[in-house]
């Protein structure tokens, strides 16, 4: 059962309250919650044996790359945590561009422009050269 507590504490007894009290399984219940540790415990160690098994690793070594994805998965959720608390504060430093400028082709002097012209245009004739050959009929 569930215990209501805070701004829901009004709800206690809806939520805590079985839907059909008449055919709800009291002792089912009760027996399910004395051994549901157990058999967590079971499942746990089961999977790790199966795991370990599936991939050639000891028990131990599969638990520790466990425990270390995650504390790695942890951090990243902090990191992110304290990313999101940060927020909006450092948006006085961002510069922000007024208007974008054509900056250039990103060649440095003409040379390499004629050069980047020579090799597009080899590799175009190559290319037509490859499509010639390869719409020839096959004599054999």
């Amino acid at each position: 059962m569930f215990a209501a507590r805070g701004a829901n504490s009004s709800l206690a007894p809806i939520v805590t309250a079985a839907l059909d009290p008449d055919t709800y399984d009291y002792e089912g219940a009760v027996l399910w919650n004395r051994h549901a540790p157990a058999l967590w415990n079971r499942f746990t160690v089961e999977l790790v044996r199966v795991l370990a098994g599936a991939h050639g690793l000891s028990e131990a070594a599969c638990r520790r790359l466990v425990r270390v994805a995650y504390r790695s998965r942890q951090a990243r959720a902090d990191y992110r945590a304290a990313q999101d608390e940060q927020g909006d504060e450092d948006d006085d430093s961002t510069p922000v561009m007024a208007s974008w400028t054509f900056v250039g082709s990103g060649y440095l002097n003409p040379g390499d422009v004629l050069l980047a012209a020579g090799v597009e245009a080899s590799l175009r004739a190559a290319r037509e050269a490859l499509l010639d050959l390869r719409q020839r009929p096959q004599d054999d």
